[in-house]
Formats: structure tokens, C-alpha cells, sequence
């Protein structure tokens, strides 16, 4: 398990987008922006285990598949996920309405 981490490590930590986190003692890799995790892949025994967040789906994918499995799809998981999209325009709409009453004050 611990030969799949670092080749893990190696194969991500030069593509942009990803970073390495952490939870309960279990390290995995995240895609996306802002905290975003579109894409999470873990270290698995018997390769890769890729958890794509659009279609709540998971599955096991070998090494050489993996890379392969990126180059062609993590180009559509780039970019802001449609509830950051949603939150920065409310955000944006609150500080135009302050805007607006400090500027009639």
C-alpha cells in the first residue's frame, strides 16, 4: 500500500489541480479549485480507487489507466463546481446590496 502512496504522489503532485490531503490517518489526492474535490483518488492494494464527485461514482483503476483516464477527463473537471458558482454570485450580490446602502448613507 505504501509503494501505491508514492507512486501516487508521483504521478500527481506535478499536475496541476491536484493536492494532497488528509483525513483520519488516510492520505488521498483532490482535484479542483477553491477546495473543491471533483476528482479524489486514493491508494488502493490493487491500484487506484478514483471517486469522480458528478456522478457520486467510484471504481478501481490500475496505475497505467489512471494516467491514461486523466489526460483524457480531467479537463472537464476543471474550473468551479456549480455550487461555488452559485455561492460567489450570492457573495457578489451581498456586497453590491452593502455597496449600495453605504453608498446612500
Amino acid at each position: 500500500m505504501r509503494d501505491n502512496r508514492e507512486k501516487l504522489a508521483r504521478l500527481l503532485q506535478g499536475r496541476e489541480g491536484w493536492r494532497p490531503e488528509e483525513q483520519d490517518g488516510e492520505r488521498f489526492w483532490c482535484f479542483g479549485v477553491d477546495g473543491a474535490a471533483r476528482l479524489v483518488v486514493t491508494p488502493e492494494m490493487d491500484g487506484f480507487l478514483l471517486y469522480r464527485a458528478d456522478r457520486d461514482e467510484s471504481w478501481v483503476i490500475p496505475r497505467i489507466e489512471l494516467v491514461e483516464w486523466l489526460d483524457a477527463n480531467e479537463a472537464e473537471h476543471a474550473g468551479l463546481t456549480a455550487v461555488q458558482v452559485e455561492f460567489r454570485e450570492a457573495l457578489e450580490r451581498v456586497r453590491a446590496s452593502r455597496k449600495s446602502s453605504q453608498a446612500h448613507t
